[in-house]
């Protein structure tokens, strides 16, 4: 089970090119219309907390089409300047999610002595990545 404050992403519109255009770069903690949320941690301690994207569905998509998601942290809930990023989903070397890769469950860790924490979506047209989530917790195995 996943604490309902600790969800970046809840899931509740689809990832199209053009609702990630419109809602995929949160700037408050406040959730935005696409499901998007900044979250304020404080930080995170030397230990981290695992990065969750659940894909439960196959992404549909024309030609090579792909998924670029970030997860980065500012001290600026609006994230102005000074962002840096933590993790990049993805391949080693293209990092980003291609939908023959979906359905799929992505984990990453994170560490950061930053306050806020988001993740950000660059998709692109003809594209649809469904409804996934993108969630925080300090112990993603044994929530799995």
């Amino acid at each position: 089970m996943f604490d309902e404050l600790l969800k970046l992403v809840n899931g509740t519109v689809a990832w199209t090119k053009a609702n990630l255009d419109s809602y995929g770069v949160p700037t408050s903690t406040t959730v935005n219309a696409g499901g998007f949320d900044v979250i304020d941690l404080g930080k995170t301690g030397a230990q981290g907390i695992s990065v969750v994207a659940i894909f439960p569905t196959a992404a549909t998509a024309n030609g090579t089409k792909y998924l670029e998601l970030t997860i980065e942290a500012c001290d600026d809930a609006a994230f102005p300047s000074a962002i840096k990023e933590l993790l990049t989903f993805g391949g080693a070397t293209i990092r980003r999610i291609i939908p023959s890769e979906t359905p799929a469950v992505f984990i990453g860790r994170v560490s950061t002595t930053l306050r806020y924490i988001r993740a950000k979506a660059v998709g692109q047209a003809g594209c649809d990545f469904k409804l996934a989530q993108v969630l925080l917790t300090p112990y993603a195995f044994n929530v799995l």
